[in-house]
């Protein structure tokens, strides 16, 4: 066997232990465990206004949202986005999704919160907006 016989075959195992070694290395990047989620709005159906019992006036109200965040549990409640502008209040109802999941729960995941809100801090007249992933809004008047 000739050296350069030899230095080829080195070559040649430096290469593939390079390339094994980029190989793992890569796989520690995009093979991650770690479920990926995108947040996404929700489609509320309906909302109702409630008012606390209380002794004394409290001012305070309560704006119930209900609705379908998915039909696999996939997906869940992730936050509200609530806003001013002008006379109207503008709510974004968010959900979670994992995404790539290959198996997710057949489960319906309903969306039923509440969030409270304080009248005096508001105007007199004003409408609330839930907005839509079409970009509509549901919308209630508040007098």
């Amino acid at each position: 066997m000739t050296p350069r016989d030899n230095d080829n075959k080195l070559n040649l195992l430096l290469t593939i232990k390079f390339l094994f070694i980029i190989g793992i290395a890569g796989c520690f990047v995009t093979c991650s465990k770690e479920p990926a989620f995108k947040d996404y709005l929700i489609q509320v159906d309906s909302l109702a206004i409630s008012y606390p019992q209380t002794l004394l006036y409290s001012g305070l109200f309560e704006i119930n949202l209900y609705g379908t965040i998915s039909s696999n549990g996939c997906s869940s409640f992730s936050h509200f986005n609530v806003s001013r502008q002008n006379q109207d209040v503008i709510i974004e109802a968010w959900k979670n999704v994992q995404v790539n999941e290959t198996v997710c729960p057949t489960v319906m995941v309903y969306l039923n919160h509440k969030i409270l809100c304080n009248r005096d801090s508001l105007p007199e007249n004003f409408t609330i907006k839930v907005k839509q992933p079409d970009g509509t809004y549901l919308e209630k008047q508040m007098k």
